[in-house]
């Protein structure tokens, strides 16, 4: 109502009219130049405060390095703290490489996860507002990315500083409005004329006809500077509808770039239609697993196909339950392949949808990546698992002590190693303990804000001058106002362990010498075999007074020499066929102690000190005695000028910590001691005794007597240890577990009468992939009347059961593609009428099923005595 009054008076006359227009467009002009002020000086305080706040976090980032390098808290937190003097700070944080903040201006974040970190290692710019700026930046350390530093700088000064620019502005505007209606009423007149092509220009303009068309501007007058004016107004105008163009362009690709962020968060979709057997996976689905838009198929068998085989059982069930009705909506977790081959943990949330009548017919759902939050809980289960092995290992020795390496305290571990009172070692130096002082004082030397090493093995003694070693950790503590700096040592005693590997690495040695030494008793046999047969039948067949049977002896002496040289390797390797029976050590030492004496000679004084009712053992009575026998002859060569060997025997139960190292079971032994009083041995000698062919006696040994009292002890389950000393004698103590009742009550002492073989006509098939054994065998059985097949293999053998009845199979044990064993437990399934005889030299170690152990424990060993054989054959077929 009041415009209507006022607008006449205002345009009564083109002057005033044209003092209206002046006005206006002073105003108009006056609004855009204070906008365009006060935005750009928006922009140099938004600038500047993003140059503050990376400034800030780069500064942080340098001093942080170290305290996010070794996780501390406490320092973390003061350095944060100390940035609140900053102006404008709105928050600071330390957070580690996994998203971990461990150090924040709210205390109460700390140990919170934030997950909008950047995936590339440089300062980033994460918010820009006009109320915020947001900027992280990673902390380097080494070339080793330990952490972030993230820093918030409020706006609140610039909103401020742009307000008072607004105000002034439109003071100013105010003012230049003034003045300008003043100066256009006193030139009125003049301009008028001018001023209507002004007006006609503003008109078109307004109608938008001839945007582009500008007022006449002709003259040096107040009217023509006025068009002038008037012109480069429209032309700034039409500068700033381009630039307002512009921005409206930027701020719809702004909105776009959201709204593709909101589709493309960390929810992936997928939409199952049933019906059709059609699944739609978003972008996000696959881009979650490595794969652009185009690059997977919408179908079931694409889910199926890179979900782990392990959990796709399990989701399917998930998905039938929903199918049968039993639920609506499921939520599940399991892996699914990545394109590089990773897995990646993903949650998966669906809802089932049915039509009208009930049918399933619509499944969607969404997938979430979890692999962080996975990956996390289990950092979080290994720290607490860390956590429990540090309280079990508090068993350990600490020692405090200053920078000047005096002690200060030690805990009652450390008085049980080093054998001394708390009290005893107080300000005491660091070499009343560890003698190898050096090495420590070097790390608590060392300059720095923290110190942590670990690993430092240092020889010393404990109170009673026994030797240690140790195995030391140094770690710094924190700093006390006004007192030293104070480390702490945890140290391992690590003496045992060295003695148990050294121990362990003899035993794989002698482990990998056994199966050696095995393997070449094997071949041995095999030859000693066909050797020791033709020679027998060759005696039988050839006049005993004549030369050739005086060879043919002497052959079969060598090889029985052979035979048993090949035995004393299985001793030693713990192959050789043992015959078990119980046995008294007292008696037998009583037993054996004149023939002893005999071979001791009188130089060698024999004592025997055995304790009374010992315990009853059982092994191969006949290898104990070679055993002992060996062992009393190596301990007479070291008393080339005579001496005492003692014999002792005595009951003993090994604890676990007394077996710790030792391949035998903690329990009740009997232990037997030779104690010699020679010349002993040096630590090489001690190292390789026990090594097949080893000898000190050059010419005169074999190496093979000692070997086999390490092989007959390991066979009987046994442990032996060796105690020497240079000029102070060897003691040898073995250790044989004691008999259990079990065993008592099975060993049969009976023995059966032996009967000579007869002749048969029976069909026996002969399996051996040594073609001279297989017609040694022949020649013995057909001789016998046998009928004879020969097979060089498992296979062969197959082949002939399939054509030929066979009433007998006798196979060797170690052939290639398929072993004696397997090939009887095939044949016992698929002949089981056949007898089965196992004829073999040398078995490595393996287990055998029920079907074939009897076999085993009824194998004929190589090489064997013809008689023998023959007997062993006529008596399984008289059996059946």
């Amino acid at each position: 109502m009041i415009v209507n009054k006022i607008w006449p008076f205002l345009t009564k006359s083109v002057r005033r009219q044209l003092v209206l227009g002046v006005v206006m467009v002073h105003a108009v002009l006056m609004s855009l130049f204070i906008l365009d002020v006060s935005l750009r000086q928006q922009d140099v305080l938004l600038n500047e405060q993003v140059s503050y706040a990376t400034a800030l976090a780069k500064s942080v980032s340098t001093s942080s390095g170290g305290w996010l390098l070794s996780h501390d808290v406490t320092g973390l937190q003061e350095i944060i703290d100390a940035q609140r003097s900053y102006p404008e700070l709105n928050f600071a944080m330390a957070v580690d490489e996994k998203g971990l903040i461990l150090a924040h201006t709210d205390r109460q974040r700390r140990g919170q996860f934030i997950t909008d970190l950047p995936d590339r290692l440089e300062l980033t710019i994460l918010f820009q507002t006009a109320e915020l700026v947001d900027v992280v930046t990673p902390v380097i350390v080494a070339e080793e990315h330990v952490g972030w530093i993230r820093i918030g700088i409020a706006q609140h000064t610039t909103q401020e500083q742009i307000k008072n620019i607004v105000i002034d502005g439109v003071i100013y505007a105010l003012v230049a409005i003034v003045v300008g209606m003043v100066l256009a009423n006193i030139m009125g007149i003049r301009l008028t004329r001018k001023l209507y092509g002004i007006q006609e220009v503003a008109t078109d303009i307004e109608k938008g006809l001839q945007t582009d068309r500008r007022a006449p501007a002709q003259g040096t007058d107040e009217a023509a500077q006025l068009a002038r004016q008037f012109n480069r107004m429209l032309d700034t105008l039409e500068q700033r509808e381009k630039e307002i163009i512009t921005t409206h362009n930027a701020l719809h690709k702004s909105e776009a770039r959201y709204s593709r962020s909101l589709r493309g968060s960390n929810d992936g979709l997928w939409e199952w239609n049933i019906p059709e057997d059609y699944v739609y996976y978003s972008p996000r689905w696959k881009s979650m697993l490595g794969y652009d838009d185009d690059e997977l198929e919408y179908t079931f068998e694409t889910w199926e196909r890179l979900t782990h085989s392990d959990d796709i059982e399990r989701v399917k069930s998930k998905i039938k339950q929903c199918m049968d009705g039993l639920a609506r909506k499921f939520e599940v977790e399991f892996r699914m392949q990545h394109k590089n081959g990773s897995w990646v943990y993903v949650l998966s949330r669906g809802e089932l949808e049915r039509d009208k009548d009930g049918t399933p017919k619509l499944m969607s759902g969404t997938h979430v990546d979890i692999t962080k939050r996975v990956e996390a809980e289990k950092l979080i289960h290994q720290q607490q698992l860390e956590q429990q092995h540090i309280i079990e290992s508090m068993l350990e020795t600490l020692i405090t002590v200053n920078e000047n390496g005096d002690i200060q305290n030690i805990n009652h571990a450390g008085e049980l190693l080093f054998g001394y009172d708390n009290e005893e070692l107080k300000n005491k130096e660091l070499k009343y303990l560890i003698s190898d002082v050096d090495v420590i004082k070097h790390y608590l030397n060392k300059s720095g804000d923290y110190i942590s090493e670990s690993g430092l093995e240092v020889i010393t003694q404990n109170k009673k001058g026994e030797n240690l070693r140790i195995l030391c950790s140094v770690t710094d503590l924190s700093e006390v106002a006004g007192e030293k700096q104070r480390y702490i040592i945890s140290c391992h005693d690590v003496t045992r362990l060295k003695q148990q590997e050294e121990l362990l690495r003899h035993s794989q040695k002698m482990e990998a010498l056994g199966k050696l030494t095995g393997g070449i008793a094997h071949d041995f046999n095999n030859m000693l075999s066909v050797i020791l047969g033709y020679s027998e039948l060759l005696q039988n067949v050839i006049n005993e007074s004549s030369t050739e049977y005086r060879y043919i002896k002497e052959i079969n002496t060598a090889g029985e020499r052979a035979k048993k040289l090949t035995g004393n390797l299985l001793a030693f390797s713990r192959k050789k066929a043992a015959t078990e029976e119980l046995v008294d050590l007292n008696q037998l030492l009583h037993d054996d102690k004149n023939m002893l004496a005999k071979t001791l000679t009188v130089r060698i004084h024999l004592d025997l000190l055995l304790e009374e009712s010992i315990w009853p053992i059982v092994l191969d009575k006949r290898s104990l005695e070679d055993a002992i026998l060996n062992l009393c002859i190596n301990a007479m060569h070291a008393m080339p000028e005579g001496g005492t060997l003692t014999i002792s025997t005595k009951n003993i139960k090994l604890e676990i910590s007394d077996v710790s190292g030792f391949d035998v079971m903690p329990g009740e032994y009997v232990l037997l001691v030779i104690k010699d009083t020679g010349t002993g041995m040096d630590d090489k000698t001690r190292e390789n005794m026990f090594d097949p062919f080893f000898t000190t006696k050059g010419d005169m040994g074999t190496g093979l007597g000692l070997s086999q009292v390490y092989g007959f002890v390991k066979q009987a389950k046994g442990l032996v240890n060796v105690n020497t000393k240079i000029d102070r004698g060897t003691e040898i103590l073995i250790y044989f577990p004691r008999a259990k009742q079990s065993t008592l009550s099975s060993l049969d002492s009976s023995s059966v009468a032996a009967v000579m073989p007869g002749k048969g006509d029976e069909t026996i098939l002969v399996v051996d992939d040594e073609s001279s054994i297989c017609l040694l065998n022949r020649e013995i059985l057909s001789s016998h009347g046998y009928c004879v097949l020969i097979a060089n293999s498992g296979k062969e053998a197959l082949e002939i059961l399939k054509k030929e009845k066979v009433d007998l199979l006798l196979s060797d044990v170690i052939m290639p593609n398929m072993d004696g064993y397997h090939l009887a437990s095939l044949v016992q399934k698929l002949y089981p009428e056949v007898i089965i005889q196992i004829l073999s030299g040398y078995d490595d170690d393996q287990e055998f099923s029920s079907e074939v152990t009897d076999l085993y424990k009824q194998k004929l060993v190589k090489p064997v005595d013809v008689v023998e054989l023959l007997k062993t054959i006529r008596t399984k077929l008289d059996d059946k």
